[in-house]
């Protein structure tokens, strides 16, 4: 008897070990794992000149509803442009100041356009409106905006991609000048962006990545939930396609450079 007591002592003793183990194992395993982040998707200026600067005129509302704060939505697409490598956007405020000071209440032609950008020394500007809005889920966000650009940084393949005859029968035949020919805007964007559309949501998805913290509950959706941070959504897609135009204009004169 003297025996099996410390002989079932032991066993006893290894059995609560063994216990204690499986506990400890079961809450490491239920520790959330740690996620790496994606980097998110970046955008990149086209031209040579690394210092080009844009400004933007406070956006006008066309949606139909007076719900829309104008000027914020307008301050995020200035944010959207001063991220991107190679650009910079001059502050709203600013840009009001200008046009207060030059008594112009708002940007109604390209020569409109053409001198607040000599004004505010942009070497574009670019005007919009919005079309849609709409808060509820799914959010809804329509903009229409126009890039108007002065300088030579960012004139520097308008004539190039014309052929030189069309161009020389647009002068003579038709009266058309070098200088109303650069009253053109060099970009156009009209879009309206409904989170019910599964193609919208998988750009939503896209910006998403390396934007958000991917343990949260709402992971990616994080940018459907809140106007604002659809709204700074938007504005991505917005400058991705107005650059990406730009990539496609410039890219004849800078291989000409090269």
């Amino acid at each position: 008897m003297t025996t099996a007591f410390p002989m079932l002592f032991a066993r006893c003793v290894i059995a609560l070990l063994g216990v204690v183990s499986l506990l400890w194992l079961s809450a490491c395993e239920a520790k959330p794992r740690e996620m790496p982040f994606s980097q998110p998707i970046t955008l990149d200026a086209p031209y040579s000149s690394r210092d080009v600067i844009w400004a933007v005129v406070p956006l006008t509302n066309e949606s139909g509803t007076s719900l829309p704060d104008e000027l914020a939505i307008t301050d995020a697409l200035v944010n959207t442009i001063r991220e991107v490598d190679g650009l910079s956007a001059l502050p709203t405020n600013r840009v009001i100041n200008a046009m207060r000071a030059m008594q112009m209440p708002g940007v109604y032609s390209p020569s409109d356009a053409r001198k607040l950008a000599q004004t505010l020394g942009a070497d574009a500007i670019l005007v919009g409106s919005i079309t849609a809005w709409n808060p509820y889920h799914p959010p809804q966000l329509g903009m229409t905006v126009a890039l108007f650009a002065r300088t030579d940084k960012m004139r520097m393949s308008e004539l190039s991609r014309l052929d030189p005859l069309v161009l020389r029968q647009a002068m003579t035949d038709a009266g058309i000048s070098v200088d109303e020919f650069r009253d053109m805007p060099v970009a156009l964007v009209a879009g309206h962006y409904d989170a019910a559309n599964h193609a919208v949501l998988s750009d939503v998805r896209r910006y998403a990545t390396g934007r958000h913290d991917p343990r949260t509950s709402l992971g990616w959706e994080y940018y459907t939930k809140s106007m604002a941070r659809y709204t700074e959504f938007v504005c991505f897609r917005v400058v991705a396609d107005l650059l990406q135009q730009e990539g496609q204009r410039v890219a004849p004169a800078e291989a000409n450079i090269r």
